[in-house]
């Protein structure tokens, strides 16, 4: 808060920066934003690893499902290095087949495997603008076909565990391997007409449900398993699990849909943290006040929240308002001429906090080290004439104020010109402010370098936020205003 303790008892204390809590809170802001952006990422990289419910391994008393009614392909092994944002395109069962007998890729296949990951993206996001996002997506249940990758989502957490314990994740792409039409929607074991954990006696399998009866597609049931190997805690040996589509998830989204959906909300969750980092980057700062140039308003080891000023009409600090600002030139030179040898340190990186005495428009002077400015202000009627005849003029005037900042002299005035105690009231150009200390007496301000140019001002300070004890609004000015009489 400037070079201060100009006392006779103890030497001036070093101008420690007030900006190194701002710039540290700015980079913790960043770097939020910037893990943030990271565990998005993760999310979109591999959604099984971010969304699916952890379960237990399963135990030996866990009964491998055999596939009815179809085949499916054991899942490709991660790659040493993923190349790609997304989780390897699927094979088709043939696709398979081919590649298992010849020991390679190739074809459509391998020209989707070739394909730029935004290629792909691009793709997904024209297939899921026809299937609709978030809410709107199509549940793609009574469609599914043989070899589709869809996700299932679940929003009711029992049901979500429930879903877990078969070995169905909520939010983990999954292989149809194959689809399986049963009597009357199935018969279970148990009987009662409830849902079987596992087909009893399908008539027939099927290589799609598009085209099915509504009692077909509600007693189907459809063989999947995990579209990408998982983490081991949540491997199973059971894979494929039984699951009828529309009975058992609410949900069914296209792998396009979902994937196109997670990249989407992965750019809003940047774009607000982002957002988020810069507002309080370039609108907003938390400063340290280490010296005792503002006391009783702003106490040393005070954090001060200070917002940004814009230059707009009701948006520019007014007389009362603690204004946050790099030191102007003229503070160097007056550091240099009348303080330098009592031991100050130079203010360069240093921003400071002072209290604007006068602001432009108004004339600020300096009376016993008191900055004080004269403001006119109008009145609405104006007094009777001294000749006693009455009427008085109904049309206004003009009445000056003088508003005097009760700031204290300084305690060791031989540092310091005799214009720093008196000197006439002059006018503030445009975008110039008056401004001191509330601890006059240690406080180098305008009284000594004169006035402060608005390109030097960051902003105003609104609160105390740290320690507690002294949390709150930023306290007003010790102002006195005489009136001077009408003009």
């Amino acid at each position: 808060n400037g070079p201060d303790r100009l006392d006779d008892d103890a030497p001036p204390a070093p101008l420690r920066s007030q900006t190194k809590m701002t710039n540290t809170s700015r980079n913790r802001n960043f770097a939020a934003a910037v893990v943030a952006a990271a565990v998005a990422a993760a999310a979109l990289v591999e959604p099984s690893q971010a969304f699916a419910f952890p379960v237990p391994r399963p135990t030996a008393t866990m009964k491998t499902t055999t596939t009815i009614g179809g085949s499916c392909p054991s899942r490709r092994p991660p790659p040493a290095v993923r190349t790609s944002l997304l989780p390897p395109p699927l094979r088709s069962s043939s696709d398979s087949s081919a590649e298992d007998a010849g020991g390679g890729v190739g074809g459509e296949d391998a020209a989707i495997i070739a394909s730029p990951w935004y290629r792909r993206l691009f793709d997904d996001f024209t297939r899921a603008s026809r299937d609709g996002f978030g809410t709107r997506a199509r549940n793609v249940a009574t469609t599914l076909a043989v070899g589709d990758v869809v996700v299932p989502l679940c929003g009711d957490l029992e049901r979500r565990q429930e879903l877990a314990n078969r070995g169905l994740y909520a939010g983990v792409e999954y292989e149809i391997c194959a689809l399986n039409v049963t009597e009357g929607g199935g018969e279970g074991e148990g009987g009662g007409g409830a849902p079987p954990a596992r087909p009893v006696r399908p008539v027939r399998p099927v290589r799609t449900l598009e085209g099915l009866s509504r009692s077909e597609i509600e007693g189907s049931v459809a063989l999947v398993r995990p579209a990408y190997p998982l983490r081991d805690h949540l491997e199973r040996s059971d894979w494929p699990v039984p699951i009828r589509p529309v009975d058992d998830v609410p949900l069914w989204l296209s792998r396009a849909t979902y994937e196109a959906g997670t990249a989407l909300g992965t750019l809003a969750l940047c774009a607000t943290f982002l957002g988020t980092a810069s507002f309080f980057a370039l609108l907003v700062r938390f400063a340290y006040v280490p010296t005792e140039s503002m006391v009783p308003a702003v106490y040393p080891g005070d954090v001060v929240l200070v917002t940004r000023s814009v230059d707009l009409p009701g948006l520019r600090p007014r007389a009362g308002d603690v204004v946050f600002f790099d030191p102007p030139k003229e503070l160097d030179e007056a550091i240099e001429q009348y303080v330098g040898n009592a031991g100050a340190v130079p203010t360069r990186g240093k921003q400071f906090l002072k209290r604007v005495a006068a602001v432009p428009g108004e004339s600020a002077g300096v009376r016993d080290s008191n900055p004080f400015a004269v403001v006119k202000t109008k009145t609405t009627t104006t007094t009777s004439s001294s000749s006693g005849t009455g009427g008085g003029g109904g049309g206004g005037g003009v009445v000056a104020v003088e508003r005097t900042d009760r700031t204290g002299p300084y305690a060791r005035p031989e540092l310091f010109p005799s214009s720093s105690w008196d000197r006439p009231a002059s006018p503030l150009g445009r975008g110039e402010y008056f401004v001191a200390g509330d601890n006059g007496p240690r406080s180098v301000d305008s009284r000594v370098w004169g006035p402060l140019k608005d390109r030097y001002i960051f902003g105003t300070a609104r609160a105390v936020v740290w320690p507690p004890a002294h949390a709150g609004p930023i306290s007003g000015g010790n102002f006195v205003s005489t009136e001077m009489g009408e003009e």
